[in-house]
């Protein structure tokens, strides 16, 4: 028993969408627990925030470059 769907294409890119926005919930949750909830003594040094700060801005890019070609 399956779905079954007459445009996949409008699922394919429903889903490109939605990975999108996950994409940019990640950057967010990353964020979040990197300088609001880690604890003093968890701290990592500047090379793994540069390196973080890198991750925010490609995925962020990746997820936004996603949806503006879809739209």
């Amino acid at each position: 028993m399956g779905l079954t769907f007459k445009a996949p294409v409008a699922m394919v890119t429903a889903g490109g969408i939605a990975n999108a926005g996950l994409l940019l919930l990640v950057v967010y949750a990353a964020y979040t627990f990197r300088y609001h909830r880690l604890p003093a003594e968890l701290r990592p040094g500047k090379l793994y925030d540069a390196l973080l700060w890198a991750s925010f801005v490609s995925i962020a890019a990746v997820g936004v470059l996603a949806v503006v070609r879809v739209l």
